[in-house]
């Protein structure tokens, strides 16, 4: 067996879809994320600039391991800084001896050598294999800090009562607005630990960059005497990226009687094995001084507009733990459990140490 480590690139581009469109877990269900081609574009949505470090195994024309770390300017502190969203870690089953592991992760450390110095990533709860790459202490691998539980919930739009406040307006954005809504977005973001820093061409060129795919007119904008008081947007990304769940047999026979409770509940029921879930993001969530009423009401308002768009619609929300704005919010919905981590090697350690992370935003469609 000869392994190689190698940075990919776009003309690895259906080796790399052949190693990640597939799920690779001894769970009894699983998801996984498939990308559609090219590879690399769906990648934009979660940084400026993506690495795919791998490892291959030569003799056998594949990939033994690879992860993807991706640099993307957010707000730290206040301040504007590089950091890492390292994702996708997966090494296939039969290379899981450590050799691989170490390979990839000492390439990850010369990655992060200059920026980004610090970085961040989200486990699954119940995704051991990944823990155990990640939190397993060895030498080789940064320290990891865990700054947040994070909940994910899967659900239908529904008509809710968003309160009485009629000085509340909502709009959505447009040509002429959007240099108000990057200043706002950027102003208020700053705030928060991890939010992204957003540019015009975000919004005026969605076909790439961090906003792939978003519609301008379903980026929705709380408006009270005529100032910004809140954002929220559904961010479609059916056409190049979609959950995929996966199960072994058990599973299967079981998911019948699965799909008919959730489908009494008002539950979006799970698709066929192997397909995706066309899915919307709830994305942009940027509420001044995070009043849950403003929330709710761009919510409800993004919700009611689906309905009459996509009565077929299915909403992905997700959030911090112990977030504010989400604390009494009710919503029947499948919940998906996750531990966010940050890590940094032990020349960056202090600085990851000073850092509160206690407001932390994080976008779920960019995951």
């Amino acid at each position: 067996m000869k392994l190689i480590d190698k940075i990919l690139a776009n003309d690895d581009d259906e080796m790399i879809r052949t190693f990640y469109n597939c799920a690779d877990s001894d769970a009894l269900v699983s998801f996984y994320l498939r990308r559609f081609p090219p590879f690399s574009a769906a990648l934009q949505v979660e940084g400026d600039d993506s690495k795919i470090i791998s490892v291959l195994d030569e003799d056998r024309t594949q990939i033994a391991g690879a992860l993807i770390l991706t640099e993307k300017v957010c707000y730290l502190e206040g301040q504007e800084r590089s950091i890492g969203y390292l994702g996708s870690a997966k090494i296939k089953t039969e290379y899981r001896g450590g050799l691989v592991l170490a390979r990839i992760t000492r390439n990850l450390h010369i990655q992060m050598q200059a920026d980004p110095k610090i970085g961040f990533c989200s486990l699954m709860k119940g995704n051991r294999v990944a823990h155990e790459i990640f939190l397993s202490g060895r030498k080789a691998l940064p320290k990891f800090r865990h700054i947040s539980g994070f909940k994910t919930m899967i659900f239908k739009p529904v008509k809710k009562k968003t309160g009485d406040d009629e000085s509340l307006k909502i709009i959505s954005a447009n040509q002429s607005n959007i240099g108000d809504l990057v200043r706002y977005l950027n102003t208020e973001g700053k705030a928060k630990q991890l939010f992204p820093v957003y540019k015009s061409e975000h919004f005026t060129n969605p076909g790439n960059g961090l906003l792939k795919g978003i519609e301008t007119e379903k980026v929705y904008i709380a408006m009270k005497n005529d100032k910004i008081t809140g954002t929220l947007a559904v961010w479609d990304q059916t056409a190049f990226r979609q959950w995929v769940i996966s199960g072994k047999k058990p599973f299967s026979i079981l998911k019948p009687l699965v799909n008919l409770v959730l489908k009494i509940r008002g539950i979006p029921v799970l698709p066929a094995r192997n397909k995706g879930f066309g899915s919307k993001y709830i994305s942009l969530v940027c509420i001044r001084n995070n009043e849950p009423e403003v929330f709710e009401k761009l919510l409800g308002h993004a919700m009611i507009k689906e309905l009459e768009s996509d009565s077929k619609s299915v909403l992905v929300m997700g959030f911090p733990d112990n977030d504010p704005m989400f604390s009494k919010l009710k919503i029947r919905a499948i919940t998906l459990k996750s531990d966010i981590y940050a890590f940094a090697w032990s020349e960056h350690l202090d600085d990851l140490n000073a850092i509160n992370f206690n407001n932390l935003y994080i976008e779920t469609g960019a995951l």
